[in-house]
């Protein structure tokens, strides 16, 4: 994504047409899910917001959904599209406070902006603290919506790629089996050779053999990617790591044995 300035803030902007990513962005291993571009979704009854929504985003490659109603945004929205949510907070049939509750309550996490006049601060309060990114006064200043917009693109990008790193490394240690979990721990605690081989009652070169087994197993292109691996696999699921609550490794390994012996796993 490109780098945009609103209002003198830098913020993580919307990709534009035509602009293609980087040859290290295509290689990240979990942009599969970010492929789609981001939809803008507004809800408001005053057509100003979507109309003026539509016209800040002409050039990019956002697609803009404008509903007049909750009850219209939920019929639309499938709770899996990337991007965020413009809305206000006085709606007619459903206020936007309930829909952002009712979106946390479904384990839905769209980043929303709100615009909406004369709001009090008690109430501005309880809308940041649900997860608003931005409280905007109508009327409306353009950079400001525009750099909100932004930030909120951009949070639910960030968030989309944490999450489909952790299902992916969760996958990966699911496919291990308990030695090799044990050794991705000890690895992930930056223990040498010499340590680890000492731990697990093997020699140094068992330990080498190990790793690059491991590293061919995982499809990694380097020791540097499985230390990557091992430190993000101990922050985030240490419990599983020496566990036996991950079985369906010690299943599959038998079937990979004739690959170990060769050391190819790809």
């Amino acid at each position: 994504m490109e780098v945009g300035i609103c209002d003198n803030v830098v913020v993580a902007a919307l990709p534009r047409r035509g602009l293609l990513p980087s040859p290290a962005e295509s290689a990240e291993t979990c942009d599969s899910v970010l492929t789609q571009s981001p939809t803008v979704f507004v809800v408001d009854p005053d057509p100003v917001t979507g109309k003026m929504v539509e016209d800040l985003l002409q050039g990019y490659e956002v697609t803009v959904q404008v509903h007049a109603s909750g009850r219209e945004f939920f019929a639309a929205y499938a709770g899996d599209e990337p991007g965020c949510l413009v809305l206000e907070q006085r709606i007619f049939d459903i206020s936007g406070l309930q829909i952002q509750r009712r979106l946390a309550a479904q384990n839905q996490r769209l980043p929303m902006v709100y615009v909406t006049s004369g709001l009090d601060v008690s109430t501005a309060v309880v809308l940041m603290r649900g997860g608003a990114v931005h409280v905007l006064e109508k009327p409306l200043c353009s950079s400001e919506l525009l750099h909100g917009i932004c930030e909120a693109v951009a949070i639910d990008h960030n968030e989309r790629r944490r999450e489909a790193k952790k299902r992916w490394v969760r996958g990966s240690i699911d496919m291990l089996t308990s030695e090799e979990r044990q050794l991705v721990s000890l690895v992930a605690t930056a223990k040498s050779t010499k340590t680890i081989a000492a731990e697990l009652n093997i020699c140094c070169r068992t330990v080498e053999l190990r790793r690059r087994e491991l590293v061919d197993k995982l499809g990694s292109n380097s020791f540097r990617e499985l230390v990557k691996f091992a430190v993000l696999s101990w922050q985030e699921f240490n419990r599983y790591l020496d566990s036996a609550e991950l079985n369906a490794g010690d299943d599959y390994y038998p079937r990979m044995i004739s690959c170990t012996r060769t050391n190819r796993f790809r």
